[in-house]
């Protein structure tokens, strides 16, 4: 089961938590009005007649529905700014660091297996842990909305292309859906601000440190969450899984001959910022991943140019991070308690 709500009504609100699980209805909105959205409840249709010891919902429809352990989820799609990513991606990675006034500047690093402890967030805690309420606001068609408590972004794409917006696909996960929640007196502060442009990159992209033309662009990161619930119909905990990064790029055909590099196993360090990459002003957007060339690169015809697209997994390689992000806001959107 769904909820599935217009593209005109879309406005959803997401809050940093201080205490995972407990639902936070005052913080930043994310303004979702061109992409459609929807809250899967992590229901399950029962099509069999009720039993003693199960746990169901009853709908308006009178359909009746059993608990199960899923974890309720949604997906946020939206452009991106430095700001309006800063709480994903915190939450994501969690292994962050802030500083600054005016900008605030937020610095994320990916999690080595090998030498850091499990990352492992439950419900009710209240410290070493991002985790932010997400709710639905029906946009005054209700007073009441949906609200994910306890939630994390367990996968985020970034991406763009000539001319267009930075485009990001947030999958978020959360502990604890609930369908009637009053969200009239949600506060927002909107840091919806401009979205990072492809073109706003300009000559700031290198790989191995040397500037390239870049056609289009794609980082998918995945923390392989996972859910814990021991006798609990709802999940109470959440843990973070070994980090996966996976870029493609696709660039103008030139005279490196990347069949060759991959062939050799070649890890290449690509970058891309916008302003400074230390966060020097608001707005600032930074991210690196140093990242083994795939097999088998591909020589294509984009608009009638031929082009490499360029393919790899994200790996430290003792001096470089997989993924690291260095953003800078305007205000402090995320508090490391």
């Amino acid at each position: 089961m769904s909820c599935v709500y217009p593209v005109w009504a879309n406005k959803y609100g997401i809050a940093q938590e201080t205490t995972a699980g407990t639902q936070n209805l005052a913080g930043y909105g994310l303004l979702l009005t061109e992409k459609e959205t929807y809250i899967d409840p992590g229901l399950q249709e029962n099509a069999t007649k009720k039993a003693t010891g199960n746990q169901y919902q009853k709908t308006g429809a009178g359909q009746d529905f059993v608990k199960t352990n899923k974890m309720p989820t949604t997906t946020l799609p939206y452009h991106g700014s430095a700001a309006n990513m800063a709480l994903p991606i915190a939450s994501l990675l969690q292994n962050i660091s802030s500083s600054g006034v005016g900008p605030y500047v937020l610095t994320c690093r990916t999690i080595d297996p090998l030498t850091s402890a499990d990352v492992c967030i439950s419900k009710g805690d209240t410290s070493d842990f991002v985790a932010f309420t997400t709710y639905k606001d029906n946009a005054g068609l209700t007073t009441q909305g949906d609200v994910l408590k306890g939630c994390v972004v367990r996968s985020l794409t970034l991406s763009s292309s000539n001319g267009d917006p930075v485009e990001v696909s947030a999958e978020v996960i959360g502990m604890e859906h609930d369908s009637a929640v009053d969200v009239s007196s949600a506060s927002y502060t909107d840091y919806a601000k401009a979205p990072i442009i492809h073109s706003d990159f300009g000559a700031n992209v290198t790989l191995d440190g040397s500037a390239i033309d870049l056609v289009s662009w794609s980082v998918t990161i995945n923390n392989n969450a996972t859910q814990r619930n021991f006798t609990n119909q709802e999940p109470d905990k959440i843990l973070f899984g070994e980090l996966d990064v996976t870029v493609e790029l696709v660039i103008p055909y030139g005279a490196t001959d990347y069949k060759a590099a991959a062939l050799a196993n070649t890890d290449y360090l690509f970058e891309i910022w916008k302003g400074s990459k230390t966060g020097a002003s608001a707005g600032d957007f930074y991210l690196k991943s140093n990242f083994n060339l795939s097999p088998n690169p591909q020589i294509t015809d984009v608009d009638g140019m031929k082009a490499w697209t360029l393919s790899g997994v994200g790996a430290n390689d003792g001096t470089n991070e997989a993924i690291k992000f260095v953003l800078a806001t305007e205000s402090e959107l995320v508090t490391v308690i």
